[in-house]
C-alpha cells in the first residue's frame, strides 16, 4: 500500500507473506520514490490501506484494526477508541480502508460491510469514533 504525506514524501506497506507471519515492512522514500529507505515492521495482521500526513504519521488499515505510526514507521501501535465513544476503536475483522481527508480529520471503512458504520478521527489518527450508517 501506498501513502503520499506529500509531493515527495511516500510511504509503502509492503506485506509480508501469510507464512511467515502476517504483518508488513514499511519503507519510506524523501524523494518521490526515487530511492527507498527501510523505516520498520508490523507484525500480526494484513496490510489493506495506508494514508500518511506530513511529519512522520502513517495511519495502516488492518484485518486487526487501525495501527498508527507517529515515526515514519519505525513504531506502530493500535489506534484507540474516542473519549466518549462505547466499545474498541474498531469492528471485530478489522478495516479494508484508512485515509486522511486533513491534516486532523480521517475517515476508516470496515471490512465487513454488516457493521453499517464508518470511523472517524478528529485527533490525526489516534482515536476513532464510530457513525453509524442507516440500512435498508
Amino acid at each position: 500500500m501506498l501513502a503520499a504525506a506529500s509531493a515527495s514524501s511516500l510511504a509503502l506497506a509492503c506485506s509480508v507473506p501469510a507464512a511467515s507471519g502476517a504483518g508488513a515492512r514499511v519503507f519510506m522514500s524523501a524523494n518521490a520514490g526515487a530511492t527507498w529507505q527501510a523505516s520498520g515492521t508490523l507484525a500480526g495482521a494484513t496490510v489493506t490501506s495506508a494514508a500518511a500526513q506530513p511529519g512522520g504519521e502513517i495511519i495502516l488499515a488492518t484485518s486487526g484494526g487501525l495501527q498508527v505510526s507517529r515515526d515514519n514507521g519505525a513504531s506502530w501501535r493500535r489506534a484507540l477508541a474516542a473519549p466518549g465513544s462505547a466499545g474498541a476503536a474498531g469492528p471485530a475483522g478489522g478495516f479494508s480502508f484508512a485515509g486522511m481527508t486533513s491534516p486532523r480529520q480521517g475517515v476508516a471503512v470496515p471490512a465487513d460491510p454488516s457493521q453499517h458504520a464508518i470511523w472517524f478521527t478528529f485527533t490525526p489518527g489516534r482515536a476513532w469514533r464510530r457513525s453509524p450508517v442507516a440500512g435498508p
